[in-house]
């Protein structure tokens, strides 16, 4: 049975110092991680996911549920991403989320880059979501149609 590298290079002095040897050549700089993250960094975040999302159901009018029953979301699962602020639900449930909330395809990216998210003009999935964002067609049901024709991913689900 082949031994793995780490295991030849744990098992055998002579290797190991070769490697040094090879390290020690090349310019390569090895820092230790200091734990410090300057301070204006950290105070100057941007608005969370969480935030946003409730901000924009603020500004939409709709209630909670009306946006979790419209976005096809579980009521613990929303509460999940309103408590806490820093829960970044999938991609499929932002843009349920998007769906629900009737946003323009900015609004949705923006929502999205929350997240750490974006749409993708190489993905079909992306492609069909952003199809009928862009054509104001927010009925979930229709899209979730036409995702599972296409064998995607739900929204929502």
């Amino acid at each position: 049975m082949q031994e793995s590298l780490c295991v030849k290079l744990n098992n055998n002095r002579e290797l190991q110092d070769a490697v040094r040897r090879y390290i020690a050549t090349k310019k390569w700089v090895f820092r230790e991680p200091t734990g410090e993250i300057p301070y204006n960094l950290l105070n100057n975040l941007e608005e969370s996911f969480s935030t946003m999302l409730l901000r924009l159901i603020d500004v939409s009018g709709k209630s909670d549920s009306e946006v979790y029953n419209r976005a096809n979301i579980d009521r613990r699962h929303f509460s999940k991403i309103r408590s806490n602020v820093d829960y970044v639900p999938s991609k499929p449930t932002v843009l349920a989320l998007a769906v629900a909330l009737e946003l323009t395809i900015s609004q949705t990216e923006a929502l999205l880059k929350k997240a750490g998210f974006t749409l993708s003009h190489s993905r079909e999935f992306d492609v069909i979501v952003e199809y009928f964002i862009q054509s104001r067609q927010y009925d979930i049901s229709t899209i979730n149609e036409v995702l599972f024709a296409y064998d995607q991913p739900l929204l929502g689900l």
